[in-house]
């Protein structure tokens, strides 16, 4: 026989998630076609089909991530300073688009460099969900570990996707970021203009839910959680005009029926909106979130989270490089932020004074759009009147 062996590698440019460019790797394809060996004599009657070309590859696996160093130093009231430097988060993006249908993507984070007994750092699954669609449906299926589609930086919240060092303190008080739980849902589009993200999900935990954190706490990382109650969340976002995006997100849970000694009737129904504009050189956010808890008087505790939990921001920022004709980014910001995590309290539950504001100025320098040098001062005066001013610098980067 005559074997022929043709090796076919090559680069796939298409998004297998979110974010730029992944490194696409084909596993080589191999086209094994026979011939018979005939006499010299008997070759003038042979007749062969003609060839067929080699099938193309239709498996991807695709690699990418994100990273950001942190640099900061607090003062209190009483003109103590400490300085603290942390690589905050080394993420890892696999994904596998196994035909035209299906694909597979995850995300694993390891947060504060170092993990382990007495280490501060741990090492979480963030996403690792299946998705089904393609050609079969006009929408797509997932299930698996997914992202809560709440607010916009619970989805999309690489380092180089928004401006501060750190996360608006709305994303982390009042909404939970980075929240994820196991999930069944649907992801698609309406027109070229609206898209939405509806789920059935695990629920919150109300045992951990405190004055200090709000709801962050309840998170139960999918880890051998308590699943007495799914939750319900959707997001509905729109592009009006070019460079606006509006979005609408809510969720309802029974968190008590995850609670792990008892049962409780613990309802949470949360609600937000969020906003981004950005068209020449003017670039603005704004988001506000509020989450109601029913039956929260069964919580109470000299550190019980409220009743109602409330928060929201105002972001604009000046690209000066657009405005100078260059391709590059700098964009000065100021945000100004307020966040409660007890604005009201049941009956009978005393109120902490969890009410707080941060006002944030600060510089954002993108030499091209995948890595991000930050500088930013937080003056951050809390309800019982201290004050806290933090500076901070930072390096993020994705690809």
């Amino acid at each position: 026989m005559i074997m022929t062996i043709v090796i076919r590698n090559g680069v796939d440019s298409r998004h297998i998630a979110r974010g730029p460019m992944r490194l696409s790797l084909i596993p080589a394809t191999l086209l094994l076609s026979a011939v018979p060996l005939v006499a010299p004599a008997a070759a003038q009657e042979l007749i062969l089909p003609p060839a067929e070309p080699a099938a193309e590859p239709t498996s991807t696996s695709s690699l990418g991530g994100y990273g950001e160093l942190h640099l900061s130093s607090a003062a209190d009231g009483d003109g103590g300073r400490a300085g603290e430097v942390d690589f905050h988060r080394f993420v890892l993006f696999f994904g596998h688009q196994y035909d035209e249908n299906f694909r597979f993507y995850s995300e694993l984070e390891t947060e504060h460099a170092l993990a382990g007994e007495g280490q501060p750092g741990e090492i979480e699954l963030e996403q690792a969900f299946i998705e089904y669609g393609g050609q079969a449906l006009p929408f797509r299926v997932r299930a698996g570990l997914v992202l809560v589609p709440f607010g916009h930086l619970n989805n999309i919240h690489e380092p180089t996707a928004f401006h501060g060092v750190e996360r608006p303190k709305v994303d982390s008080v009042i909404i939970p970021t980075t929240w994820r739980e196991a999930g069944l849902g649907v992801v698609g589009t309406v027109g070229s203009t609206m898209g939405y993200e509806a789920y059935l999900i695990s629920g919150l935990t109300a045992a951990a839910f405190t004055a200090g954190k709000g709801l962050r706490g309840g998170r139960t990382g999918v880890a051998e959680a308590y699943a007495g109650a799914p939750a319900f969340v959707a997001r509905l976002h729109a592009q009006p005009v070019m460079g606006l995006e509006v979005a609408l997100s809510g969720y309802y849970g029974d968190a008590g029926a995850n609670h792990p000694t008892k049962k409780l009737e613990v309802g949470v129904t949360g609600g937000a909106f969020d906003l981004r504009y950005k068209a020449n050189a003017i670039e603005a956010r704004a988001e506000v979130a509020a989450f109601s808890l029913s039956g929260s008087e069964a919580l109470a505790t000299p550190d019980a989270v409220g009743s109602l939990i409330t928060g929201g921001y105002l972001e604009l920022g000046v690209d000066l490089f657009e405005l100078a004709g260059r391709s590059q980014e700098l964009v000065p910001f100021v945000r100004y932020e307020q966040y409660d995590t007890t604005a009201e309290v049941a009956d009978g539950v005393a109120n902490p004074e969890t009410a707080g504001t941060d006002l944030v100025f600060g510089l954002t320098w993108r030499p091209i759009p995948q890595i991000a040098f930050k500088l930013d001062h937080i003056v951050r005066t809390a309800e019982a009147g201290s004050e806290e001013q933090v500076t901070s610098a930072g390096l993020g980067y994705m690809f």
